[in-house]
């Protein structure tokens, strides 16, 4: 595949950042989401290992070198499936295939829930649904998020002297490798007259004032028809058991595979999930 190039995307409101690789003039187009806080470099190292696509990677808006929402919005996990379609809208993708990490991919699974007309095909790494909250706690989740936001408006954000130091940061939160973590840092800081700042919305980092049932989840992965790819490394996000087990059931058409390594494995080791992910997409050429 050919070297990333940096593009924008509009969608409503907001600017997106994103670099792109591969045949633009392949029909079969791939949507590329990233996991919370990160950005689309994430997939620096696995898309080019992939062929026959042209891809395309977003910086979920609040991150990397996308705008952030204006100043009386939030970040709800809903609000970023309008934005997925909006985006594939503005590319002029009219039936596309997603990949998403973590975040990403629960947004890509609730996308391709909400409109599976439009879904070629869904590549899940290390993630599959989001995060939930029974119904009888949703009170307190959102008492818990006007607490939490008004802590957070008085915050001040960190500087660094160097990106260096902001790695070094990163690494003692995380279990990236230190490759990895200058990756993904380098597209989330930017140099001020002051030091090294992170660019994410620092609002990402509060409690979500809404959340899922289990309930909601199980009727956005039933309604999934494109085929699904769900690579889930051994050392990954622990899951209960039983509520993965219940996702994986509600899905109707999926391959299960499982690699080496750590959360962020598609990034330090991209040779270990590339092939499952080429031969999926090879799959859906066919």
């Amino acid at each position: 595949m050919s070297a990333a190039s940096e593009r924008t995307v509009l969608v409503p409101g907001l600017t997106l950042a994103a670099r792109e690789w591969g045949d633009l003039g392949s029909d079969h187009k791939l949507l590329a989401l990233h996991g919370w806080l990160d950005n689309c470099a994430t997939f620096d190292r696995l898309a080019p290992m992939l062929a026959g696509v042209h891809l395309i990677a977003l910086d979920l808006p609040g991150h990397g070198r996308s705008e952030h929402r204006g100043a009386n919005a939030t970040y709800h996990f809903i609000d970023w499936v309008p934005e997925v379609v909006a985006a594939a809208d503005y590319l002029g993708w009219r039936r596309f295939s997603v990949m998403g990490h973590s975040m990403g991919a629960a947004i890509a699974s609730i996308t391709a829930g909400t409109v599976p007309e439009r879904l070629r095909g869904v590549v899940l790494l290390d993630g599959l649904a989001p995060f939930t909250t029974p119904a009888q706690d949703v009170p307190e989740t959102l008492a818990s998020y006007i607490r939490q936001r008004a802590r957070l408006l008085d915050k001040e954000r960190p500087l660094y002297p160097s990106r260096e130091a902001a790695t070094q940061r990163l690494l003692k939160v995380t279990n990236l490798t230190p490759a990895a973590a200058a990756t993904l840092v380098a597209r989330n800081t930017v140099e001020t007259a002051e030091g090294i700042a992170w660019t994410y919305d620092a609002r990402l980092r509060r409690v979500s004032p809404m959340r899922f049932t289990e309930e909601h989840n199980r009727a956005f992965l039933r309604g999934i028809t494109a085929p699904v790819l769900f690579v889930r490394p051994e050392d990954g996000i622990a899951v209960d058991p039983g509520t993965l087990a219940s996702w994986l059931a509600d899905v109707r058409d999926l391959t299960h595979v499982s690699v080496s390594g750590g959360h962020h494995v598609h990034l330090e080791h991209p040779e270990r999930v590339a092939p499952a992910v080429q031969t999926f997409l090879q799959r859906l050429r066919e």
